[in-house]
């Protein structure tokens, strides 16, 4: 999450959770704005319309989250994001500061 705050030039709270169900409770309940997570899981909700993915960053395009923007990772940052950013459906985009 630091690393996307820097790259992308925002300020963002990290908000620790225990586990990723309690983290969805929140976003869908608009307690929190954005998150990131494991695709496997992100899909589901994705395709349920509960939550919009944004991105998925892989290398390669992700074929079971069709219409997501891919983002590869920064080089040299890390070998394993395998994270995809989802926000409450409700929201058209974060908000930038």
């Amino acid at each position: 999450m630091a690393i996307l705050a820097y790259a992308a030039r925002v300020d963002m709270t990290h908000v620790p959770y225990k586990g990723a169900q309690a983290a969805y409770q929140d976003l869908i309940g608009e307690r929190i704005d954005l998150m990131l997570d494991n695709t496997s899981t992100a899909r589901g909700f994705a395709a349920n319309k509960q939550v919009k993915a944004l991105v998925v960053t892989n290398r390669d395009p992700d074929a079971t989250m069709p219409g997501v923007r891919r983002c590869a990772p920064p080089r040299g940052r890390t070998s394993s994001w395998k994270a995809g950013s989802a926000i409450s459906p409700r929201q058209e985009r974060p908000v930038r500061h």
